[in-house]
């Protein structure tokens, strides 16, 4: 039985809305002069796919999703993020990453933004 992992300083997790918080976060990211780490999950918009994974640039990253340039979601595009999180080192970032691909990361996410639906 996996429990979601809750040791280790999160700088902040975030449920909002994704445009708009990514300019906020990039600036807290400024101030503090570090780089953030993201956890996010993306939505296929075409297909009933989601994709869990994690990174230091997420706009980048969306576009290479979006690109094709990731082997295990070219077939599913356009993709969209759903959720994210922010961390302060990319390992805690990759513990939430491989919490959300376990049946109990699922249902997480299931509830904070919904079952999949196309």
């Amino acid at each position: 039985m996996h429990a979601e992992p809750t040791d280790g300083p999160v700088v902040q997790r975030i449920e909002w809305e994704f445009p708009k918080l990514l300019i906020q976060v990039r600036f807290l990211a400024g101030l503090l002069n570090t780089t953030m780490y993201y956890t996010y999950v993306i939505q296929s918009d075409l297909h009933a796919k989601r994709y869990k994974g994690c990174c230091s640039d997420l706009e980048k990253r969306l576009h290479e999703h979006n690109a094709g340039l990731t082997k295990s979601t070219k077939a599913f595009i356009p993709w969209r993020i759903v959720y994210f999180e922010v961390f302060g080192t990319f390992a805690e970032a990759r513990v939430r990453e491989k919490y959300f691909k376990t049946a109990a990361g699922r249902r997480f996410i299931n509830n904070k933004i919904g079952p999949l639906s196309i």
